[in-house]
């Protein structure tokens, strides 16, 4: 089988999205799929969409998301559409259900994605106090998405279940499937029970693995290994990926150790 994996950054490089895209494409491979890479998009539109960056916050007090922007992702789509004419692609994958919104093909598709749109409105960070443009034009094309797709695998029940509730996705269409580890293992349990076996139980040892300390909860894992320590047991919590902002201070036992290359 030959799939046209999409995504508009290249998915070839293992940086863009945490190493997600790139994992997936190669979870693909080891299953003897032929991927086709389909990315590196170009933006269309640009200054349209610093402009209205610009002039929601200040004129309207709400925000505007450039990923939902129809010319921009119909560019996407035009683009899409010409790579994928290189190669006779049996199916259509891609993570990112807005990415084949506005695609024009007869070719199958599947989306494993780890959210919906109208799921992360008013509940992920970037995704509050948005405008209406921003609003209408993310769930037009989810919409679309889940309506032409074959399938939609999610990550989580929570996902699937938003794809339900917000987009009336039929219940044949969807599945979950979770995201494995965007690293290379070769470890087997037996040996995983070695390493624990051989670790000695104090200090406990907390990893803190994130590059955006706000969103993914760096102030909570400080929180944790402070009440850890002042309860009695010596903890130790590990800052991986970002850098903490400068204030509050960080307590003697959280040590930053920054972005690490993997």
């Amino acid at each position: 089988m030959k799939v046209g994996y999409v995504t508009h950054y290249d998915a070839r490089d293992i940086k863009p999205w945490s190493g997600t895209g790139y994992y997936i494409s190669e979870c693909l491979k080891l299953q003897g799929v032929d991927v086709f890479h389909v990315g590196s998009l170009q933006q269309n539109g640009e200054w349209l969409q610093r402009l209205k960056h610009r002039f929601y916050p200040v004129l309207a007090g709400r925000n505007y998301l450039a990923q939902v922007e129809p010319t921009m992702l119909k560019g996407f789509a035009r683009q899409t559409e010409a790579k994928l004419r290189e190669a006779n692609v049996d199916l259509i994958v891609t993570p990112h259900p807005y990415l084949v919104g506005y695609l024009r093909t007869e070719k199958p598709i599947v989306i494993w994605a780890d959210c919906t749109f109208q799921g992360m409105v008013d509940f992920y960070p970037y995704y509050f106090n948005l405008c209406k443009e921003t609003i209408r034009n993310g769930n037009r094309v989810e919409q679309a998405a889940f309506d032409r797709c074959q399938r939609a695998v999610f990550a989580s029940d929570w996902a699937l279940e938003s794809a339900r509730r917000h987009y009336g996705l039929a219940a044949d269409k969807g599945a979950v499937v979770p995201y494995g580890a965007n690293i290379v293992c070769n470890r087997k349990p037996a040996d995983i029970d070695e390493f624990v076996a051989m670790r000695g139980q104090s200090p406990c040892k907390l990893l803190f693995l994130g590059k955006i300390w706000e969103r993914k909860g760096g102030k909570i894992a400080v929180q944790v290994a402070e009440r850890l320590n002042a309860a009695g047991l010596e903890t130790e919590l590990l800052l991986v990926g970002c850098q903490p902002p400068p204030e509050p201070a960080l307590p003697p036992c959280a040590k930053v150790l920054g972005f690490i290359d993997k």
